[in-house]
């Protein structure tokens, strides 16, 4: 076996990364597309009127995160699992109606999910 040459090992690991690549990436698409919808439920909020809520779009939001934690804590890729944790945590709390996703709440998540984004791409490299 020559120096070049990678165990089937390597490989495999490439490719549980590589899907991850792809699971993540789609998972991290539909978390901005449903910050974007959060964002503008958040802009008809009052300021002295309590914020509505959309359920639906918080559970699919948090099983986005979830999902993408448990896949990268499967792969060892800690840091996007502690990063995707205190995502998931943020939309638990809301869950529970123990936080309000105002626009403060949504640009924060907005920040966590691009910086999530980026520890995804530059592992792969």
């Amino acid at each position: 076996m020559s120096a070049d040459a990678t165990s089937p090992g390597d490989d495999v690991q490439d490719d549980l990364v590589s899907d991850f690549l792809d699971e993540a990436s789609q998972l991290l698409d539909r978390l901005n597309e449903d910050l974007l919808s959060l964002d503008a439920l958040a802009g008809t909020q009052d300021d002295c009127q309590p914020g509505r809520r959309d359920d639906r779009l918080v559970n699919q939001m948090f099983r986005s995160a979830h999902s993408i934690k448990g896949l990268s804590a499967m792969l060892g890729l800690s840091n996007i699992q502690r990063l995707t944790h205190e995502i998931e945590n943020v939309f638990a709390a809301a869950r529970k109606q123990e936080l309000a996703l105002d626009r403060d709440a949504v640009q924060v998540m907005f920040e966590a999910v691009d910086i999530d984004g980026d520890h995804a791409i530059s592992k792969a490299e």
